[in-house]
């Protein structure tokens, strides 16, 4: 019997190439390598650690075609042939998927899934002393009301969030000798013109009402976050920039059960959450870019340089003219 090997016209030769794996499986590749490093068990997903990480696939997929589409528009079809050679080009390419591999188990840990509005936005900040993308897989304040409902020491039953407008009724009812309950007042008196924005508040509520917390949030407290900000971004998104802070900063007033997460998982993937003011710029500005396109997920990240390792700037606004979606 001859030991040559046929090829798929019948005619000997060498054996069929093995198909390249596509971008996704070798992200997959990625995770599963990091899930075993981290999580110190095999690499079998269960079916939504699965979904979970072919969300986020194709949450930064989409951020990089969006991301690329926009550095691209305008130029010639000789410019364009060339264009995914350039370093800056947002592709898989100039990623840094073992980082992004990390980020990614992290996040899948916690049930986080990039698909769902507002759990996770994929930001690229380009990284010169590695001469790729890092993209940053910030956790949005939906997801981070949700991490921190699961993993709370004690789960709430709900937490309301809410701004407070000049014309509004508000008292704050805090506890006292004569009240057990922490509690507030809030009357809407001019539900269609409610003036300027004064403050904010969140309430959450437990089975034992007598735990049950007022978390105020000031217009001092706006201020100063606006005044952090580097650009004109509050001044063009007044509402959501005040309504997305008060989420953050009512939900890092709770506290978390390290028996229930890894503390060091759940540091480094909230760690970005200090600066709600931030958080919020990037939500609202994403949030924008989808209403206007009227697409369900299209994820588009700022871009900053990163001159040194953990040194960024503010990532400049892709949507500054982008017209409110909320």
């Amino acid at each position: 019997m001859s030991g040559d090997v046929t090829k798929s016209n019948g005619t000997p030769g060498q054996a069929l190439a093995k198909p390249k794996a596509t971008l996704s499986e070798r992200f997959l590749a990625d995770v599963e390598r990091q899930f075993m490093a981290e999580m110190g068990r095999g690499v079998q997903f269960t079916a939504l650690e699965q979904r979970l990480v072919q969300h986020m696939y194709l949450s930064v997929d989409q951020a990089l075609k969006a991301a690329e589409e926009k550095r691209t528009k305008g130029w010639t079809e000789e410019k364009l042939a060339a264009a995914a050679d350039d370093p800056r080009a947002f592709t898989w390419h100039h990623v840094d998927r073992q980082k992004l591999a990390l980020d990614t188990v992290h996040r899948v840990s916690l049930g986080l899934d990039a698909l769902i509005p507002n759990h996770i936005w994929p930001i690229a900040y380009f990284n010169s002393a590695k001469g790729l993308y890092d993209i940053d897989l910030r956790v949005g304040y939906i997801g981070r009301d949700y991490v921190t409902r699961r993993f709370a020491l004690e789960e709430p039953l709900s937490i309301a969030y809410e701004l407070v407008y000049s014309t509004d009724t508000f008292k704050a009812l805090p506890r006292s000798s004569s009240r057990e309950v922490e509690g507030y007042e809030f009357e809407i008196t001019s539900p269609f013109d409610r003036g300027d924005i004064v403050g904010g508040f969140g309430y959450i509520t437990y089975d034992d009402p007598r735990k049950n917390r007022l978390v105020l949030v000031t217009q001092r407290d706006f201020k100063r976050s606006q005044a952090a900000s580097k650009s004109d971004f509050w001044a063009k998104n007044d509402v959501e920039m005040h309504l997305k802070t008060v989420y953050h900063r009512v939900v890092g007033k709770m506290t978390l059960d390290p028996a229930k997460v890894n503390v060091e998982v759940l540091a480094s993937v909230l760690e970005d959450d200090r600066d709600a003011v931030d958080v919020a710029h990037v939500e609202v500005e994403v949030a924008h870019r989808n209403v206007a396109n009227r697409q369900l997920v299209d994820v588009q990240p700022p871009t900053a340089d990163v001159e040194s390792a953990g040194e960024a700037t503010e990532p400049e606004s892709l949507f500054a003219e982008a017209t409110p979606g909320f």
